[in-house]
């Protein structure tokens, strides 16, 4: 069963302890970057694909797509992608639109472009969790075949939640896979 872990907001200063926490397990996951984000956290986003998670889109400056022009819809995606480039050496196919709102025009024409979007499958809106116990039940109540969670970077108790969940789902028969 795969269990598939995505960020949204990297990179940020929180990122470095949901690296850690991963890496304690060597589980890989998806970070999606907001290109303004991006300065003054380049060690950051270097390390994310140093330690071989993926990297995906999620635009400059995070601002709802949906009633965007298909010209300012492409300069976002293009602006964050050749930030993470110039900083990481890698290119991205992947793209999740602020809020997972985007025109389809605009979609459309991205994925002509040889990008895919990828949202979730399920919001545990880590943002709303009490404290770090119940931001662990939460990733540990999603779990299903394929799950695709969204999370967000800047969650502090995050990495301590990943902590007490992992071991849980491991135990279960969940494997941990980036997207690709």
């Amino acid at each position: 069963m795969r269990y598939f872990l995505t960020f949204d907001g990297a990179p940020c200063e929180n990122t470095r302890n949901i690296l850690d926490a991963l890496k304690e397990y060597d589980i890989k996951a998806t970070f999606f970057v907001e290109g303004h984000r991006i300065e003054g956290n380049e060690k950051i986003l270097k390390r994310i694909v140093e330690e071989g998670h993926t990297l995906g889109n999620h635009s400059f400056s995070h601002e709802v797509m949906e009633d965007m022009s298909w010209e300012e819809v492409r300069a976002e995606f293009i602006l964050c992608e050749e930030k993470i480039y110039r900083i990481a050496g890698v290119r991205t196919n992947l793209i999740r639109p602020p809020w997972g709102k985007i025109g389809k025009e605009a979609l459309k024409n991205l994925e002509d472009l040889g990008n895919r979007m990828v949202l979730w499958n399920t919001s545990i809106r880590d943002w709303e969790a009490k404290d770090v116990e119940d931001l662990s039940e939460r990733l540990i109540a999603c779990a299903s075949d394929g799950v695709i969670p969204v999370m967000h970077d800047r969650i502090e108790y995050g990495p301590e939640a990943l902590r007490l969940a992992i071991p849980v789902l491991l135990q279960r028969g969940y494997t941990f896979e980036a997207l690709g």
